[in-house]
């Protein structure tokens, strides 16, 4: 159902722990003018505050999230997601996508609030372009335009021909002429 106002945004990610240091080097310093990272215990019903992407995702199991800081310095507003890509130790060599998106209502927040966010997710999504490439392809040979791969994960995936990267049941992989950083 269309809902007036949402805005939404979401990529898929082949990333491995050094492409998640990267990313979040770039998106540093837009972080420390404008939010923090944020991991969540369901069960305990916490959430801790994270200077750093690798901070929070050695808290976590997989998942992160960004939100822009209020004027007092706490969380307010929407969130940017950031889950983990996964290699499964039930099916070596293969790669699961993660994701970096956003859901939210504009509407909903004030003036700031949406300025921020704004600018805060920007700032993701051009960090994410600057540390990854689209450089993934179906089996086919046809580009899958909603993903993006770092450079660890594109070693990763070139270093031997039996490593796949899955998105459920479509196989994909990185482009042939893409070369290894």
């Amino acid at each position: 159902m269309f809902q007036a106002g949402v805005r939404s945004r979401q990529v898929g990610t082949f990333m491995l722990a050094e492409d998640e240091v990267a990313f979040g080097e770039r998106l540093a310093p837009a972080i420390a003018e404008l939010g923090r990272w944020e991991t969540h215990d369901r069960h305990a019903r916490t959430v801790t505050l994270h200077d750093s992407l690798p901070d929070a995702m050695r808290r976590s199991r997989g998942q992160a999230f960004l939100r822009p800081r209020g004027e007092d310095g706490d969380p307010v507003g929407p969130l940017i997601q950031y889950l983990r890509s996964t290699t499964l130790a039930d099916e070596p060599g293969t790669m699961r996508p993660g994701r970096l998106a956003l859901r939210w209502f504009p509407d909903d927040h004030a003036d700031g609030v949406r300025r921020d966010f704004a600018h805060l997710a920007d700032a993701a999504w051009q960090a994410l372009r600057e540390v990854t490439s689209a450089h993934v392809e179906t089996d086919a040979g046809e580009p899958a335009r909603r993903y993006r791969i770092g450079a660890a994960a594109t070693a990763w995936a070139l270093a031997h021909p039996d490593r796949r990267l899955h998105d459920g049941g479509r196989a994909l992989r990185v482009r042939a002429t893409h070369p290894v950083r």
